[in-house]
């Protein structure tokens, strides 16, 4: 993948082991979502300037125009309320317009991610599911609230979780990365089972949010309202390679989604504020 210069030097920043010290950081509120969720908003993902916004339950998808900053279009899809769309991410690009896009639920009893195959006329676009991708069961695995993130350049499938049934911090609780193949398309319904390619431990952090892959590492926020953050995880490492706390007086709900457009990150939070991530060496 090609990176902007900038990125290229976040990077470098980040796998420095005193990154934090080097860094300042600020969450510049650029617009809000517009399109009404009964719910709430969730995870999101982006390619090219489009902003794909996922609402709890999967009532709707709100399509934006990043560049305009505008809404395009509302996909109403069927709600279920154990669909948290905790998180969602591209893959790889294809022959077609947009690359097959992944939504995970990050709930016990729904412990999977949905594939959508995303087609568009004009500014009106729609979703057809082509296949449900299933975690191993969260009480025969020991990985509770799983979710994952796709690395659709490498062909990799990070499923996260925690190793006691809670999402919240402590010194017996940690976060479990499991690394899988990506499913190809071929059956309606995939079952990962086994330890998959590799796997490793992380400190626990309370509430996994969204996150996504860029030039294999893994971008991931995490908290509730007014104690988040901002991290870096290193697969090859296996750690966490930087970690940014974000501004209390900014994010006073949780951070939800995390997308990465024109050389920087986005993040929506709970309410649908979207804030533009400015990170600068200090």
């Amino acid at each position: 993948m090609n990176l902007p210069p900038f990125f290229r030097f976040l990077t470098r920043l980040f796998s420095r082991p005193d990154d934090t010290k080097r860094l300042s950081f600020s969450a510049e509120k650029i617009f809000s979502l517009t399109h009404k969720t009964p719910t709430s908003y969730q995870g999101a993902a982006c390619y090219g300037k489009y902003l794909f916004q996922f609402s709890d339950h999967m009532g709707n998808v709100g399509v934006y125009d990043l560049e305009k900053r505008a809404l395009l279009s509302v996909i109403d899809l069927k709600s279920n309320p154990l669909y948290h769309c905790n998180n969602a991410n591209f893959g790889k690009k294809g022959e077609e317009e947009f690359p097959l896009l992944y939504v995970s639920m990050e709930n016990i009893d729904a412990h999977c991610a949905l594939v959508f195959r995303v087609e568009r006329k004009g500014e009106e676009f729609s979703l057809t599911k082509v296949q449900t991708i299933v975690y191993p069961d969260p009480r025969k695995a020991g990985v509770y609230y799983p979710n994952c993130m796709v690395d659709g350049e490498n062909g990799f499938l990070y499923v996260m979780g925690y190793t006691q049934n809670s999402y919240n911090k402590s010194k017996n609780n940690f976060i479990k990365v499991t690394r899988f193949p990506l499913p190809v398309i071929n059956d309606p319904i995939v079952e990962l089972s086994g330890d998959g390619l590799d796997s490793f431990l992380l400190p626990s952090v309370t509430a996994t949010q969204g996150g996504l892959v860029v030039d294999g590492n893994i971008y991931q926020t995490y908290g509730f309202d007014g104690s988040s953050s901002f991290r870096v995880i290193d697969p090859e490492k296996k750690c966490f390679s930087a970690c940014v706390q974000l501004p209390r007086h900014r994010f006073t709900s949780e951070p939800e989604s995390l997308v990465f457009y024109n050389g920087n990150f986005y993040c929506a939070d709970v309410r649908g504020r979207v804030f533009l991530f400015r990170i600068n060496p200090v």
